[in-house]
């Protein structure tokens, strides 16, 4: 009987430890199926990229130290864009134009032009009012910032701009950027004499580049009438950066998403963006640009210069 009870507790000892082996083996399996699941949960709600929008400037370069709170000032936009490009590398800087003053002012104008060469500016969009001091300027927009320009539908003689322009998303992703200067955007036709708009030459790279697994981005310049048209036109874009009305507009719903890039610099847009299953999702938000940020101190010698030059001139008039 001792022997039967002893075979019979050592069986219960062996079967427990079977019983506590698989039970331990199995918790293990579901502790890495957690950690993957969370893993793949972790990417899904990663942005595999995200672009700070800025249009509108107007040659607002310096913050007014008005208002409640002050806002505006490309130190401080400058000082946003390096920030963010430096957490993460998949982020671009685009402007959509309009960063001239409203009306002719060389030497305003000017100053903006060396802004712009030292901003982290990935694509630009000049706009009508980039033509406000054609005879002076124009050219020196052109000539200094061509790297970054894209012009899609028009050309300007002894200028070869990019038809569009690439952004490398993270997993791999590519985006597509394309730009639309809408004629109806000039008031004086004199500012448009050497620009020769091109629909077809549009149209041709559009339909090159939809055929492509990709997001396709829209940088707009002009009026929300043109844009209702190439929407219905060109209906394969994801996302329309909109410039030029000056709308803050931030419609994330339709298709394709719209965010307007604002008025004088008091805000930049940063637009998160997202893979879904094959679809492409957009969460936007308006960053601040107040006078207690930090802001680039060669920009702020760059306007320092252009006050000092232009009391003179004014103190000669």
């Amino acid at each position: 009987m001792q022997s039967m009870s002893f075979n019979t507790c050592k069986f219960k000892y062996i079967f427990f430890l079977f019983f506590l082996a698989g039970f331990i083996f199995q918790n293990n399996l579901i502790a890495q199926a957690v950690k993957t699941v969370s893993a793949k949960s972790d990417d899904f709600n990663q942005s595999i990229g995200e672009i700070l929008f800025l249009a509108n400037l107007n040659g607002v370069i310096e913050n007014c130290r008005c208002g409640n709170p002050p806002l505006g000032g490309m130190p401080q936009i400058s000082a946003i864009i390096d920030e963010h490009i430096r957490k993460n590398k998949y982020t671009y800087f685009i402007d959509g134009g309009d960063f001239f003053n409203t009306y002719p002012y060389p030497l305003l104008n000017s100053a903006v032009i060396e802004i712009y060469n030292l901003l982290k500016v990935t694509f630009l969009v000049p706009g009508d009012q980039e033509r406000i001091d054609i005879d002076e300027l124009d050219h020196k927009v052109l000539l200094e910032l061509k790297e970054s320009i894209i012009a899609s539908n028009y050309r300007i003689n002894k200028f070869d701009f990019k038809s569009y322009g690439l952004l490398e998303m993270r997993n791999g992703i590519k985006a597509y950027v394309l730009s639309y200067l809408d004629e109806k955007s000039f008031f004086v036709s004199e500012d448009k004499k050497d620009i020769q708009f091109d629909d077809a030459y549009f149209a041709s790279t559009y339909n090159d580049i939809s055929k492509k697994n990709r997001l396709m981005v829209l940088v707009f310049h002009g009026t929300s009438f043109t844009m209702g048209v190439l929407k219905e036109k060109f209906p394969e874009f994801d996302l329309i950066l909109w410039a030029h009305e000056q709308s803050g507009v931030e419609n994330l719903s339709g298709t394709p998403a719209i965010i307007g890039g604002g008025a004088d610099g008091e805000y930049i847009k940063k637009i998160e963006i997202y893979n879904e299953t094959d679809n492409f999702s957009f969460k936007s938000t308006s960053i601040p640009v107040t006078a207690n940020l930090q802001g680039n101190p060669g920009i702020e010698k760059i306007i320092e210069k252009f006050k000092v030059a232009d009391k003179a001139a004014k103190t000669q008039e």
